[in-house]
């Protein structure tokens, strides 16, 4: 009996080893990920009953990529139209994808924009973070520089846009022009963008963003088709392309060890199977895609970089030097930051009188109007500069290449965008967008200088204050308030400094909370300091905020 023990025991763990080995093979295969978290944005954008195959297109993806680990916390998803409550639902509350296939909507599902919240004002606001202050953290795409984005579009389109709602179009250049936003913001690493409808190629064609994988259901001449009907329902019930995906998903990548690669992905429908042709586009995408996993993109877990580097922690005087393992972008942000801060304290210091000395933001503008900055951020549909508004869709793909173009020096954009103003008969708005730019840097320079040298005495008083041992607690905080209502900036810079350098006496939260401390960042961060508990200072951060007959076409 022992000696079975032990052969049983060795023919264990030589299948570990050869499992081990074979894994490691595998791995080989593919490229390290550098990413460290995904997340999906899933858009319906056809509104009506007879569109109901759009609203299964996206419940489908949904269950897949939560199988595949992607939380629903890191899932935006938006339908345009509410199919399980539609009156004509002869089966209320559910949705499906196929005639004898499970229902989709249960109670697992969260929607985070559904109905008339589906807009491209939306859209571009969530890609871009750009919120209105009251939008809860549930329905923002809080990603980092280390996140991988699905962003997958289904609905109908044409050459160079795709319908929300019946009633307004999301272009190619809206769509690149947030794609690019997010990269300047560093908030992606890699992204994958998925388009599912007609003629759905071209709604990348502007799209020129670093590390971006583009695939559609369609070339730029091209319908993209539904596959099945359910004749009970009476609709179609899902699209061809999506209908394949989830077959190679469900069947092909089981686990988030999957082998399966992207190119395995692209293969899946081929032009016999969809009846179009179906696009792909990865001259900004610098991987083999034969080398990247399909849960690159469709799955999530949780990645370990190991941190070789000593971190020095300061706290109430006592230094901690720690080795460790951490997955948090944001700790490696954070880290290296303070690095860089003791070595660019004084950048820090003009930057930091900069930004608040500039006041807040004007609110976005209504539809259609940009204004700069504050808890508005893009501010409408048609964002961009101020003198977008009357240029036509052409005269913006112009505007926006000279933007684009990196070779350029900023005189000569300047001169350029100049003279395509005055082609397209706004030269007098572009006159007053650049009056109001070089008055608004002129005020914030102006401040800056005032604020600058009047941080000397300020922070003596501070300092003052916080030595001052035969006061009470109260009247401390009495006297900081007092100083801060004579300079509210200087007050709170020399405070950041401070508390970046230990803090006045060695206080573990910096300054004592008071009255809500002014100063809105300006442009797109938006935001304002928020009264906190008192002794904490608390710091919360704002971001700004005719259907077509039912076919076997999109």
């Amino acid at each position: 009996m022992r000696h079975v023990l032990l052969i049983f025991s060795a023919i264990i763990g030589s299948q570990s080893v050869l499992n081990t080995g074979l894994q490691l093979k595998i791995d080989e295969l593919f490229d390290t990920p550098g990413h460290t978290n995904n997340w999906a944005v899933l858009v319906c954008t056809s509104k009506f009953w007879f569109n109901y195959r759009h609203v299964s297109n996206v419940l489908a993806l949904y269950h897949s990529i939560k199988r595949l680990g992607v939380p629903d916390s890191n899932i935006i998803m938006m339908l345009a139209e509410d199919v399980p409550c539609n009156s004509r639902n002869p089966r209320p509350g559910t949705v499906y994808a196929a005639r004898a296939g499970a229902n989709l909507y249960g109670s697992d599902v969260e929607v985070d924009y559904r109905g008339e919240e589906v807009t491209v004002e939306n859209f571009i606001r969530i890609l871009t973070g750009r919120h209105h202050p009251a939008t809860p953290r549930s329905k923002r795409l809080l990603t980092d520089h280390q996140s991988n984005v699905l962003i997958y579009l289904t609905g109908h389109g044409g050459d160079s846009f795709m319908k929300f709602q019946d009633s307004e179009e999301l272009t190619n250049v809206d769509l690149a022009y947030a794609v690019q936003t997010m990269f300047e913001d560093n908030r992606y690493h890699e992204m994958l963008v998925i388009a599912d409808s007609c003629r759905s190629a071209s709604m990348y064609e502007w799209i020129d963003s670093p590390n971006v994988l583009s695939l559609s259901s369609s070339l730029t001449h091209e319908e993209s088709y539904s596959y099945d009907v359910d004749t009970d329902i009476g609709v179609y019930v899902i699209d061809r392309y999506t209908h394949y995906t989830l077959n190679f998903l469900n069947n092909e990548v089981k686990a988030l060890n999957s082998s399966a690669n992207m190119q395995d992905y692209i293969d899946s429908c081929p032009a016999r199977k969809c009846l179009s042709n179906t696009g792909v586009r990865k001259d900004h995408y610098p991987k083999d895609v034969k080398r990247v996993r399909v849960t690159d993109f469709f799955g999530s877990s949780r990645i370990f970089q190991h941190l070789k580097d000593n971190i020095k922690i300061s706290i109430n005087g006592c230094t901690h030097i720690e080795t460790t393992t951490y997955t948090n972008s944001l700790f490696r942000v954070l880290f290296h930051l303070k690095r860089k801060m003791a070595r660019n304290l004084i950048f820090i210091t003009i930057a930091l009188v900069a930004v608040v000395v500039a006041g807040p933001g004007e609110r976005g503008g209504e539809k259609g109007e940009h204004k700069r900055g504050g808890p508005g951020g893009h501010g409408g549909h048609n964002f961009g500069p101020s003198f977008f508004g009357n240029v036509s869709e052409e005269g913006k793909k112009e505007i926006f290449a000279v933007f684009k173009n990196e070779a350029l020096t900023l005189a000569q954009v300047d001169s350029q965008i100049a003279a395509l103003a005055e082609k397209y008969g706004v030269a007098a708005a572009y006159k007053e967008h650049k009056a109001k730019e070089e008055a608004r840097h002129a005020e914030i320079k102006k401040n800056t200088t005032s604020v600058i040298s009047s941080l000397s005495a300020v922070a003596s008083k501070l300092s003052a204050i916080h030595e001052k041992k035969d006061q009470t607690r109260k009247a401390q905080h009495e006297a900081i308030a007092a100083l801060r209502k004579e300079n509210a900036v200087a007050v709170d810079t020399v405070e950041f400094i401070a508390k970046r350098l230990g803090g006045f006496g060695g206080r573990r939260h910096g300054g004592p909370g008071g009255p809500g401390r002014h100063g809105k960042f300006g442009g797109k961060h938006g935001g304002y300091h928020k009264k906190g508990p008192r002794g904490q200072g608390k710091d919360e951060k704002k971001t700004k905020e005719a259907a077509p007959a039912a076919s076997a076409a999109n």
